[in-house]
């Protein structure tokens, strides 16, 4: 988490929203340019979901990192930086405990829509399917778990179509 003077008297409210929710939660706080990306790279594949807290630049370092991963994991956002734009222009929920049962939601909604995937692509496997099909199968997964990641921002989604 970055915003670190925020982010440590709130600490204790998020960890328990999440733990409350049965998830085992570890805490990682970011020491440098760069390393909430590389925590993300090395270490995501261990943990399911990823939530970040901080800003805009602690929320663009751990989508950078998720990108460069091949089994990605849901993620949620909990807006705690200083100018926070993206949450602002989302209308996302600045309570800090608002906030982090928004982010459990969306993870859960996105682990629920990948596991769908994963089963619809099991059966898919069952029986050989031409090239075109299973291309645009490919596409129709990748649009799947996009979808999942920005359940948590609806407004993106009613803005984007306007």
């Amino acid at each position: 988490f970055a915003g670190r003077n925020q982010a440590q008297t709130d600490l204790y409210r998020m960890v328990r929203v999440f733990s409350d929710h049965d998830y085992e939660v570890t805490v990682y706080p970011t020491r440098a340019r760069l390393d909430c990306t590389r925590k993300v790279i090395e270490d995501a594949g261990a943990y399911d979901p990823v939530v970040c807290c901080g800003g805009d630049g602690t929320l663009n370092e751990m989508v950078s990192g998720m990108m460069q991963r091949q089994d990605r994991r849901p993620m949620g956002y909990i807006p705690l930086g200083s100018t926070n734009d993206l949450a602002v222009s989302l209308r996302l929920p600045t309570r800090v405990e608002e906030a982090a049962l928004r982010a459990e939601l969306a993870v859960t909604r996105a682990r629920r829509n990948r596991l769908l995937a994963e089963d619809l692509r099991m059966r898919r496997t069952v029986r050989k399917r031409p090239l075109r099909q299973r291309v645009r199968d490919r596409i129709a997964d990748g649009w799947a778990w996009v979808m999942g990641c920005i359940v948590t921002y609806p407004k993106l989604i009613k803005n984007w179509k306007e």
